[in-house]
């Protein structure tokens, strides 16, 4: 398989079965290219079986996927981000879903890979949630493309113009967004 379409998601929670399952379902991709990572073996395992998905074992495993999704929760970046660093390619794209951590934050992790940020807002409009994403300094149509065929069948999408657009947006909705903090 080319490695450019394995996409790898770091964590287990509901963006990633949110994402995995309408891949699968909607979006026809092969659930083999998804590779997922979770500290949690019994989720890792309970996602595997219901759709067929790959399973990463050990974050040695990113260095040859183009293309990373974090999904982690806000209390385990302290931990994961240091050791998920070490091995993703200096060309991935990386996603990311760290509710509250902006671009600025995760380019001390990741100082040569195109970073997204997206943040998925769990209320009905139109009947389906709606997921905003910034693009940050990327500029290619085919990561832009991804990003959206990704994320076209999973609910409204609102790209903003401005990372700083994003608690704009989610207080519109009737949310806040609360900045997350890193340790040393």
């Amino acid at each position: 398989m080319d490695n450019d379409n394995k996409v790898a998601i770091i964590g287990d929670g509901f963006i990633t079965e949110l994402i995995v399952s309408a891949s699968f379902k909607q979006l026809n991709i092969n659930p083999y290219n998804f590779y997922i990572y979770s500290e949690d073996a019994p989720r890792l395992m309970e996602l595997r079986g219901s759709y067929g998905v790959n399973v990463i074992k050990d974050l040695k495993n990113l260095s040859d996927i183009k293309s990373v999704l974090l999904a982690l929760y806000p209390r385990q970046i302290n931990k994961l981000l240091p050791e998920i660093k070490k091995f993703v390619a200096k060309d991935a794209l990386v996603f990311s879903w760290i509710y509250g951590l902006n671009i600025s934050e995760l380019k001390k992790f990741f100082p040569t890979q195109p970073i997204i940020r997206g943040v998925f807002t769990p209320v009905v409009v139109s009947g389906h949630g709606v997921f905003s994403y910034y693009l940050g300094a990327v500029n290619s149509v085919e990561i832009k493309n991804f990003v959206e065929s990704l994320l076209e069948r999973l609910g409204k999408i609102i790209k903003v113009n401005s990372e700083d657009d994003i608690p704009e947006l989610l207080e519109q909705l009737g949310l806040k967004v609360r900045a997350v903090k890193l340790t040393k």
